[in-house]
């Protein structure tokens, strides 16, 4: 009788040789058989998605989603009006240059908008001991410094055509400085906004927009907000004015 140590032996050679026949099949087959052809030139015209790259394989909403974390963007500001004790001042045209990071994964920024407009005229009328007429007696310009934040309403993606609006909302700080023509001195009786020389302050603003995309990160927005504030201003001074800028930017998301 075997012991259980030759018996286990044999079995390992018999496992060992059934092994080996197995796999000396399965190579002649192979043999057989000659090399695997690989796809030609007409295999891939017949059949495109050969040779199509995995990304275009894989749905759009996967593939076109930019996961950005930020954008910068500068334009023109259509106009910029006021309303309220600083309203004696035109609508002023002027430029924006902007800012903003964070995550579009949640469709959230926060940004740093900055708005400068010039033009913003103001008449009074003169003509003491004659007919009354009006004169240019103002010339204002109107720095705005937005900082807040800025919410997306539907995916940022890089499908061109696509048009993604959003909203914002933050802190801003203001700045008026007037330079009255030469010779020319307001008439601070008549229209007291008219007689400053600058004014300062800070408000709240809020407003929306959109953005259509030209490219896979380029965009073209379209934004208008609306601040309030409170000013104080030299001469002395104080008052309350609402500023609302419309503008145009290119954006490129990054």
């Amino acid at each position: 009788m075997l012991s259980p140590i030759k018996s286990a032996a044999l079995v390992l050679v018999a496992a060992s040789s059934l092994v080996g026949c197995v796999g000396a099949s399965q190579t002649a087959m192979i043999d057989e058989a000659g090399p695997i052809p690989l796809a030609t030139g007409s295999d891939i015209a017949a059949n495109p998605d050969m040779a199509a790259p995995a990304s275009e394989l894989l749905p759009a909403a996967v593939t076109q989603t930019l996961h950005t974390n930020g954008m910068f963007w500068g334009g023109v500001t259509a106009l910029a009006a006021n309303n309220g004790d600083l309203d004696q001042f035109d609508g002023g045209t002027g430029m924006i240059f902007g800012v903003a990071f964070g995550n579009e994964n949640v469709k959230s920024f926060f940004e740093l908008n900055y708005i400068e407009t010039q033009g913003h005229l103001g008449y009074s009328e003169t003509g003491a001991g004659g007919p009354l007429t009006w004169q240019k007696s103002a010339d204002a310009a109107i720095r705005s410094l937005y900082a807040g934040l800025r919410r997306y309403l539907r995916p940022v993606t890089g499908q061109q055509g696509r048009v993604v609006p959003f909203v914002v909302a933050g802190l801003s700080y203001h700045t008026l400085d007037n330079y009255p023509p030469t010779g020319v001195t307001p008439a601070a009786t008549a229209d007291p906004a008219l007689a400053l020389g600058d004014a300062a302050g800070l408000g709240i603003y809020a407003g929306t927009g959109i953005e259509l995309y030209l490219s896979s990160q380029i965009t073209l927005g379209f934004d208008m907000r609306g601040s309030y504030w409170n000013w104080q201003g030299q001469p002395e001074a104080t008052g309350e004015n609402g500023t609302v800028a419309s503008t145009v930017s290119v954006f490129y998301h990054f």
